[in-house]
């Protein structure tokens, strides 16, 4: 409906800047270009890559940009075109720096850290010490665990592994999963997940015996246990349970 809005009623191009090739974000393209031809309109697709070699005269003039994560809308935000920029899949707009003039439009990932927590104690009543991946040299990553840690009803703890202190994501969870965990909790934090690291975490945790709240519906249908699917209203997390 946003975009529908901002694009006119005759045919259109709409560029779609992908943060990169993870599932999720591939999925989201996938249904933007599904939306968008209903209506006649055209979405073209340029890479970081492409963008990073020939800047933004490589978006030509479309109706406007949509960028899908948050490197993607970071980076054009800061460049600032004059074309419309929205964004989705992106956690924490405001503190990227998405609302600040020229503010950027979108839909956010974040639902409640609260809400989450909620969702996992009533899917996995007996869990009390819940896992998760985080990077020591990001300074939102390790936000993430102090926010988490504070939402924790008591009774709850918190095993937190910074994956940039192993030698490959792959032994930070193996490093983590070798803790007594009983849940590993996850965020949609692109320095942390894409496709591989997912894969490795839920053959792991498959393994071992421990359950996944993943991240994003795609995450549930690789195996997660549950998961807040993106909502369109972030503050109604949903419930989906996977095997």
């Amino acid at each position: 409906m946003l975009l529908a809005a901002l694009v006119t009623t005759t045919a259109a191009e709409v560029v779609s800047v992908i943060s990169s090739d993870a599932a999720p974000y591939r999925a989201a393209h996938e249904a933007l270009v599904q939306r968008l031809s209903l209506d006649g309109h055209r979405v073209r697709t340029v890479s970081m890559a492409v963008l990073a070699t020939d800047g933004l005269a490589a978006l030509g003039e479309p109706a406007c940009v949509v960028a899908i994560g948050s490197p993607a809308a970071v980076w054009l935000h800061e460049k600032k075109p004059v074309t419309p920029l929205l964004f989705c899949l992106v956690s924490h707009p405001e503190r990227a720096g998405l609302l600040a003039p020229p503010a950027a439009l979108g839909v956010s990932t974040d639902v409640p850290l609260a809400d989450q927590v909620a969702l996992l104690r009533e899917t996995l009543p007996e869990a009390k010490t819940i896992g998760l991946l985080f990077r020591q040299d990001h300074l939102d990553s390790k936000q993430q665990v102090d926010a988490l840690s504070a939402v924790l009803p008591a009774g709850m703890t918190l095993e937190s592994v910074a994956i940039d202190q192993h030698a490959s994501p792959a032994a930070a969870i193996d490093a983590l999963l070798t803790r007594r965990i009983d849940v590993v909790w996850t965020s949609p934090d692109s320095s942390i997940y894409n496709e591989a690291t997912v894969r490795s975490l839920l053959l792991t945790a498959l393994r071992r015996k421990v359950p996944v709240f993943g991240f994003s519906t795609s995450f549930v249908r690789a195996g997660a246990l549950v998961g807040v699917p993106r909502p369109r209203l972030p503050r109604h997390p949903s419930r989906r349970l996977g095997c």
